[in-house]
This record gives C-alpha cells, structure tokens and sequence, in this order.
C-alpha cells in the first residue's frame, strides 16, 4: 500500500502598494495555480493611493474566504509590508510576490514537488520572464543554473536570484523576521542558504515586470547600493571562509567603485572606495587591491567588447547573466 503524501499549506506574500494596473493579474495568477496544496493568500496593501486596495477588495469579494488583507492603518514600506506577512503566515511554505509580478500556471505545484525530491533545500526558485511596463518582452531573467547550490555560489554570482519566485520552509521565517530594517530580497536569500542549500528551477514560471515607478531599484539606486553592502556583511554569514567574503568584498568594489566613475559619478565612486576600505579593517588592503585589479580588467572587456563589436549576441536576452 502506498503512502499518503501530506497535503502541504503555502503561504503567499503579496506586497503591493499603488500597483492598480498590474495587482488583479497578480493575484488570479496565484488562485488560478491548481497546486496540490492548501493555500493561504495573504495581501499586504500599503496605504495605496490609485486605487490598489478597491481591485483588492473586488477580488475577494469574487473568491469569497481565498484572500486575507490585513487592513494597514498607515505606511509601512517595502521591508516591513513583507515581515509582517511573514510574520502572520501559518503555512508550511512561504511564497513571496510583488504586486506588479505575476506567476505562470504551475509554478506552485513545480516548487512543491522539488521540495519533496530534496529535503535538504532551504528553499526554491524559479527562472523567470523580463516585462516591461506595458508588459512588453524584455527577455529572460536568468541564464541555466545548478539545480541546488550554497552561499558560496549565491555570493559569488550576486543577486540574480528573482524574488517573486522565492518559496522558502516556514520554519526558517524567523531568520528574516531577525532582519532589523529596511533590506533587500538578496538578504534574504542568503540568510536562507545558510540553513540549507538553495534549489533552482530552470523553468520561466514567474513574469518580473522591470522599470516599473513603484520599484525600489528604479526609485533609488544610492539606496539599494547600501542595502547591498549591509546584505554581504550580514553578521548572519559569520562562518564563511574569509577567503570567500573577501572575494565578494573585491567584486561589490569592482561593481561598485568602477560603475560610479563610468557613470561620471566620481565623487560617489571615491566615497565608496573610502568606505569598503574602513568597513573592511584588516582585509582592506588585498580587497582593495583585488577590486582595483578587477575593474582594471572590466574596462579592458568593455573596451575590447566595443571595439570589437561584440556586443553580447548570446546573453542580449538575458537580464542577470550568472
């Protein structure tokens, strides 16, 4: 007689705030997934002034009892929109989803069945497809990934994982509801890699939309440059090899440093370079180093890329090429 499968419970994160145009197609993608689990759909409306919170209510009124809106007496952000979700999710999974993303039919029961094929996954994501605005194909997000990997090779390819594909076991929320803060989803993703290997689907199952006003990114790259710094130097990542958190140091300076001086942004350039050199105390100077030498060589690809005309044929349609 073959063994009863347990019928899991996913939590799913919505986090939306004056996202009229795109909420309601993000929110019948997650009713209309037809995941053998139980779902929970929680939607966090920040205050929205355009009307977010009445196309809310008008999908719930339409799937009666599906959808939990916890009402939000004043503006929370980005950050704490999302930890409050987490905080008040009762499933066995937690799915994140930005209100202006949507999912493809599948991608819940894609996510599930990977985690049952490997228990020893923190958590789980998935390719997916670049939108802009008008929801125009921009391209793919990422290119082929390992089906599992670890911290090391989340820290040396950067942020490239989506966070509207994220589904992540519940039992490790309180390790993000420890994040004191404003944050970036690439805190998040390496706090879970350090409970866990990190698993990949490499299907497109999750439509980003980029360039959008409301998006973090687009509002304030200054800011989303410290969050990046504050994420790699997570005291949560205590215990990696130095030799691995110099090397990700080295190449925060080469993206950093070297992208603001191109911009013509020099003297943001020089200010970062003084503070990777005091926040990194004794591993200052090979850091440094390792980062000067780096965009020494990122000039000379570039270069060589123009000049050359090789204008990345093969990665034009991917947008985090890892």
């Amino acid at each position: 007689m073959s063994e009863v499968v347990p019928r899991p419970k996913v939590s799913v994160c919505v986090a939306t705030y004056n996202q009229r145009a795109y909420i309601k197609d993000c929110l019948l993608s997650v009713l209309m997934q037809g995941c053998d689990a139980e779902l929970e759909i929680l939607v966090g409306d920040d205050c929205s002034t355009d009307g977010t919170g009445e196309i809310v209510r008008e999908v719930a009124a339409a799937y009666p009892g599906r959808l939990i809106a916890p009402r939000r007496e004043r503006n929370l952000g980005g950050s704490r929109n999302y930890l409050d979700l987490i905080a008040r999710a009762t499933g066995d999974f937690i799915a994140h989803l930005d209100g202006d993303d949507y999912w493809m039919p599948g991608k819940l029961a894609a996510q599930v069945e990977f985690f049952r094929a490997h228990p020893e996954c923190a958590a789980v994501y998935t390719n997916a497809v670049v939108i802009n605005e008008g929801g125009e194909l921009v391209g793919a997000f990422n290119n082929r990934q390992p089906p599992v990997f670890d911290t090391d090779y989340l820290l040396r390819g950067g942020n490239f994982l989506n966070h509207s594909s994220m589904l992540y076991r519940a039992d490790l929320k309180q390790h993000l509801l420890a994040i004191d803060g404003e944050y970036i989803d690439y805190r998040m993703h390496l706090r879970l890699s350090r409970h866990g290997l990190l698993g990949y689907v490499n299907q497109i199952l999750v439509a980003y939309r980029s360039g959008v006003a409301t998006s973090m990114l687009q509002k304030s790259s200054d800011r989303v440059l410290e969050l990046y710094w504050e994420a790699i130097r997570d005291p949560h990542l205590e215990g990696l090899a130095r030799n691995a958190q110099k090397r990700v140091a080295a190449k925060f300076f080469t993206v950093t440093v070297y992208g603001q001086l191109a911009k013509g942004r020099v003297s943001s350039g020089l200010n970062w370079a003084r503070r990777i050199w005091f926040d990194s105390a004794r591993d200052a100077p090979i850091i440094v180093l390792k980062g000067i030498l780096e965009s020494v060589m990122l000039f000379l690809t570039t270069l060589w890329h123009k000049v050359g005309r090789r204008s990345r044929r093969q990665r034009a349609n991917v947008v985090y090429w890892r």
